[in-house]
């Protein structure tokens, strides 16, 4: 579950978890017109991993492995995800965060003969592996590499500036924050040119009449309930970690996956206390 970064870290958490115990692993990668309307094959080559299994949603998945909720769903999946798997062995929501905090592995990984639910978007262990599991498809791949050759010469730095129904990263996150940051690069040499990825047009406009053609940007759609917006989120991602460092935005975790996966820095830029 979650959105593109969030499901990438959970999988390549699960990947480590998986190999350092010996165990195979199951993804079942749900299609969600709301985070996700895209399936696996839409944006990434079929991995050739025989210790992982990866399947498309069916309407009863959905049903089975949606988070308990009131609203949506009645917390029917609840029933079932108990009786499959029992109460120590389906680590709920919050016992997933705490162990993600502690980076603690979950117990019943010590229990060989025993199936684990773990649930949506935890990055439960650091991996090494870099996001291996996931290579973009073939045509996403030239256009990533059309965007990175646009670049000017020199350090180019890549902004992430979250919008859309992320609360926290627009409220400490401020655009003018964001130009400060990157004017003091330039001025201190550190960059050249910026490749911008960004939800939100009006912040592409004003950062486009500011820098010129030292601004980069994916052409397109990056609404995430449409095919086209979540290609085009791949295209930003993997961009993103070829420039030299990152600018993130407060609380987002896309602009740091892509720093992991191309290792390279990270930087969260916030507004200055007042």
């Amino acid at each position: 579950m979650g959105g593109l970064a969030n499901r990438m870290r959970a999988v390549d958490s699960s990947v480590a978890l998986c190999r350092r115990f010996g165990r195979p692993l199951e993804i079942v990668w749900i299609r969600d017109a709301h985070q996700i309307n895209a399936r696996f094959s839409d944006l990434f080559d079929t991995p050739g991993r025989p210790d992982v299994s990866l399947r498309e949603a069916t309407l009863l998945d959905r049903l089975r492995y949606a988070p308990p909720a009131w609203r949506r769903n009645a917390k029917l999946p609840l029933f079932w995800q108990f009786l499959r798997f029992g109460s120590r062995r389906r680590l709920s929501i919050a016992c997933g965060l705490e162990l993600q905090r502690k980076g603690a592995v979950p117990p019943p990984f010590a229990l060989r003969d025993r199936t684990v639910f773990l649930h949506a978007w935890w990055q439960i262990v650091p991996t090494e592996e870099r996001y291996a599991f996931f290579r973009p498809a073939a045509s996403l791949r030239a256009e990533i590499d059309s965007l990175v050759s646009s670049l000017s010469p020199g350090p180019a730095v890549g902004v992430h500036v979250r919008r859309g129904d992320h609360a926290q990263a627009a409220r400490r996150s401020p655009i003018e924050a964001f130009e400060s940051r990157m004017d003091a690069l330039l001025a201190a040499g550190e960059a050249s040119s910026f490749f911008l990825a960004t939800d939100d047009p009006g912040v592409r406009a004003r950062l486009a009449r500011r820098y010129g053609h030292r601004l980069r940007f994916r052409e397109g759609s990056s609404d995430r309930s449409t095919l086209a917006g979540m290609r085009g989120a791949v295209v930003d991602l993997w961009t993103l970690s070829r420039c030299s460092r990152v600018l993130a935005s407060s609380g987002s975790t896309f602009a740091p996956t892509a720093a992991a996966l191309g290792a390279i820095p990270s930087e969260t830029v916030e507004a200055s206390a007042p």
